[in-house]
């Protein structure tokens, strides 16, 4: 969508949204770690969550109150403790902690949603979240959206693994006034494009905040059979540790590339392969070109000097064939520090 721009305010910026974020001690840092947004009326709710068979308490509480009810009020966000593979006691600290929220908000338990993020293994600090609930509703404002952002940063991975706690909760109260879409058609196909368009910025936006990344990588795949192995292709490559580890040292190494295109499970002819990094075309029809290697270096260091600039994204063009479908994935390069961090993450 050409049209579209970034508005200020967060998840407060809808209309009849209040939120908030505050420093419960749940994180040992002592940074802020609880969220809330609530609506000031019921609203439509809906999600998708992690598809690992290993979750977090939270997202089966979240996938029974939405299979049993379409709506919410309010969610409650936590930092410090994943509450994932806690078993029967993280459950019930998950029910708890919807029961506390119901009450400091005088609605009932069933239009509560939770999240979580954190250690994988560790039960929520109950004691904090007990204290922390009546501050935090307390504190919930219609200009807290950034503050609740805040609450709830634990630095993001990007790496190929797939989290316990994934979760993204999508809200609709209808205080714009904006008449109900019920219906297939040109209204609902507007919105879906501009949902479409919000959750991959933010996916943009997720991967370029990734663990000691320097830059966000890009990869666009053409000439697939379908738009879907288009798309496994471009998550192979951009979720590659070589090819990631080649961009974070500036080496042009389009070999990484192809062998993450080869190993994507989609089948195509190798004399068909096309990659191309920035303006540099590195092989075309199978066959490796000639390329000004200093160049495509320079170009590398110069995404990951454009980081504070946002112009910081390293664009991969792959194309596998002659078929119609396209897709694109996004990723970061692998660093030092991405080792460092998630080496020392419970230390």
């Amino acid at each position: 969508m050409a049209d579209w721009q970034v508005i200020s305010g967060s998840v407060t910026a809808p209309r009849g949204y209040r939120a908030a974020g505050i420093t419960a001690g749940l994180k040992p840092s002592g940074l802020p770690d609880l969220a809330l947004i609530v609506s000031d009326v019921e609203a439509i709710a809906a999600g998708v969550f992690t598809t690992s068979v290993v979750r977090a308490a939270p997202i089966d509480y979240c996938r029974q109150r939405l299979l049993a009810k379409h709506s919410a009020r309010a969610i409650l966000c936590n930092a410090g403790q994943a509450n994932a593979a806690t078993g029967d006691q993280g459950w019930a600290d998950a029910v708890e902690s919807a029961l506390l929220l119901a009450e400091a908000l005088n609605i009932p338990a069933e239009s509560i949603l939770l999240a979580s993020t954190g250690v994988i293994g560790q039960r929520i600090k109950m004691d904090a979240l007990r204290a922390g609930i009546p501050k935090l509703v307390a504190a919930a404002s219609e200009t807290g959206g950034d503050a609740a952002a805040g609450a709830i940063i634990n630095q993001i991975t990007v790496d190929g693994d797939t989290s316990t706690n994934d979760t993204l909760i999508a809200l609709a109260n209808g205080q714009s006034r904006t008449p109900a879409i019920t219906e297939m058609g040109a209204d609902a196909e507007k919105l879906e494009a501009m949902l479409t368009e919000v959750c991959q910025y933010l996916a943009r936006a997720i991967a370029r905040d990734g663990e000691g990344a320097t830059c966000l990588i890009e990869v666009q795949v053409t000439g697939a059979h379908t738009d879907e192995d288009a798309r496994k292709v471009a998550r192979t490559i951009a979720g590659s540790s070589l090819a990631k580890s080649a961009v974070f040292g500036r080496d042009p190494n389009w070999g990484r590339i192809a062998a993450a295109a080869g190993r994507a499970g989609v089948h195509f002819d190798q004399q068909d392969l096309r990659i191309q990094l920035g303006d540099f075309l590195l092989m075309e029809n199978g066959q490796p070109l000639p390329f000004d290697r200093a160049a495509a270096s320079n170009y590398l260091k110069t995404a990951a000097a454009g980081a504070y600039l946002k112009e910081d994204t390293v664009l991969i063009a792959v194309s596998i064939g002659n078929g119609s479908g396209s897709g694109k994935a996004w990723g970061c390069d692998l660093s030092y520090d991405y080792v460092k961090i998630n080496a020392e993450y419970t230390t």
